[in-house]
């Protein structure tokens, strides 16, 4: 991931931020005990490449603190001197009104 990768959290409104704060916030919850334990695994991920573009979006299940959630990230790639970076995140969480697609799950 590039070091200046925008990261957009599920909350809304929507929040762009940096790797480094979002490494700081989410270190912090850990170390404050507000979030003990997380574990996220991927599900399905469908890419679209063109040239020197990618955009993967993808389905994960989570568990923080034994509670369970789905939803998806999404992620746009640059090719740069061969290699695929990170260029921008984004993700969002299921709810009942709007559920992961299958194709994610």
């Amino acid at each position: 991931m590039r070091n200046d990768a925008t990261i957009v959290p599920a909350a809304r409104p929507a929040a762009p931020t940096n790797i480094g704060s979002f490494v700081k916030r989410m270190s912090g919850l850990h170390t404050n005990g507000t979030i003990k334990t997380f574990d996220e695994k991927p599900r399905k991920t469908v890419v679209k490449l063109f040239g020197n573009v990618a955009v993967a979006i993808g389905g994960f299940e989570a568990v923080a603190d034994g509670s369970r959630s789905r939803g998806a990230n999404a992620f746009l790639f640059i090719r740069e001197a061969g290699d695929w970076q990170i260029a921008a995140m984004a993700w969002d969480n299921e709810t009942p009104t709007a559920p992961l697609p299958e194709e994610l799950a």
